[in-house]
């Protein structure tokens, strides 16, 4: 009789490991999302250079090309070897202050990147720049501000749960 339940299960495990294999498997293609629309970014912005689009050839296009191609590289380092992975490595390999400092950079240059995205866009659409303005800048301007606010929002987030955890443990301590 114990041995039909062990074996019940064991099928059960398998099925949940398999399960939640696909939905690994489905996370990794979410992955690739980002990737392809920095590539999209930053075909617009290297058609602007061919272009020789001259009111929209300022720093900060460079400036913009640069940090795209340093996201591409980092979402194409997380989807090769996978979030947890990395993050085992840096944990593993580091100390914690340093890998919290490590990705507080990358969050701060996503944000100052997708901000100086909207800002770059918006720059364009006020100097009425023709060859720069169309339907890709409209998509670029949207996904950066959809960024924005998901990072936003996690923020929120992130500081609700804190404030909740915390009044909680303040709770426990004075036993009410």
């Amino acid at each position: 009789m114990a041995k039909s339940i062990d074996t019940k299960f064991m099928n059960l495990y398998k099925k949940s490991f398999i399960n939640l294999k696909k939905i690994g498997i489905y996370g990794r293609c979410f992955q690739v999302i980002p990737i392809i629309i920095y590539c999209i970014i930053l075909n617009y912005y290297y058609n602007l250079k061919k272009k020789n689009c001259t009111c929209s050839g300022n720093i900060k296009r460079y400036t913009l090309i640069i940090l795209t191609i340093i996201l591409v590289v980092l979402s194409l380092v997380v989807l090769i070897f996978g979030p947890i992975n990395i993050l085992r490595f840096m944990y593993s390999n580091f100390s914690s202050m340093t890998t919290a400092i490590f990705r507080s950079i990358i969050l701060f240059t996503t944000i100052v990147y997708f901000l100086m995205t909207i800002s770059y866009i918006d720059n364009l659409k006020m100097h009425k720049c023709e060859c720069s303005l169309g339907k890709m800048s409209k998509l670029i301007l949207y996904y950066s501000e959809v960024v924005i606010f998901f990072i936003f929002l996690a923020f929120v987030l992130t500081f609700v749960f804190l404030f909740v955890n915390l009044h909680n443990m303040q709770a426990k301590s004075l036993g009410i």
